[in-house]
């Protein structure tokens, strides 16, 4: 064989490589960025039904009624035991799902939880859920408002998981209000 040839085999095989190497480089960054979509597609997904149950929560707790006697509001859920025993549950699901939630509507749900959680299981409930009516209103409202801003930037899963605050949770508890609560 002659130098030309050699030298067109060896052109056509180092070609051949290049061209691998590069496919090769280019098949490794495409699986690279298939997995990222498909966790921040799951990420997503997650999020979405988190707030769906979410909105359910705000849905029944826009349901206020006014007693006839003393003519103040509360939350229809709180007339009694049982319908409070329902938002107690729909609260516990939702803490299961706090990590998908934003930072806001954590809180916001930390502090409906507390509210929930103290009143008491027999007839007083009633008075107490009067007492707070405002309050419950205005945690739902914030709710609302943070849901309606976090919609908009659901598919943001990297700057949402930066923004992600983890807490401990924990507070001071004064053992003689939350005695005289229980």
């Amino acid at each position: 064989m002659t130098i030309q040839v050699w030298q067109l085999i060896i052109t056509f095989i180092s070609g051949s490589v290049v061209a691998a190497v590069i496919s090769g480089l280019f098949n490794i960054f495409n699986k690279k960025t298939d997995y990222t979509d498909s966790y921040f597609k799951i990420v997503v997904e997650k999020r979405v039904n988190a707030y769906m149950e979410l909105q359910q929560l705000v849905m029944m707790l826009k349901t206020a009624t006014i007693d006839p006697i003393d003519r103040k509001a509360y939350h229809v859920l709180l007339q009694s035991s049982e319908s409070s025993h329902l938002v107690k549950e729909t609260l516990f699901k939702l803490a299961q799902n706090d990590i998908w939630f934003s930072n806001d509507i954590s809180r916001s749900m930390i502090e409906l939880s507390r509210i929930i959680f103290s009143l008491p299981p027999d007839e007083a409930m009633n008075s107490v859920a009067k007492e707070n009516y405002k309050e419950i209103a205005n945690l739902r409202e914030n709710i609302e408002r943070a849901c309606l801003r976090d919609i908009a930037s659901l598919h943001q899963v990297p700057k949402f998981l930066k923004s992600k605050a983890v807490g401990s949770g924990f507070d001071n508890v004064n053992l003689k209000t939350w005695h005289k609560q229980a």
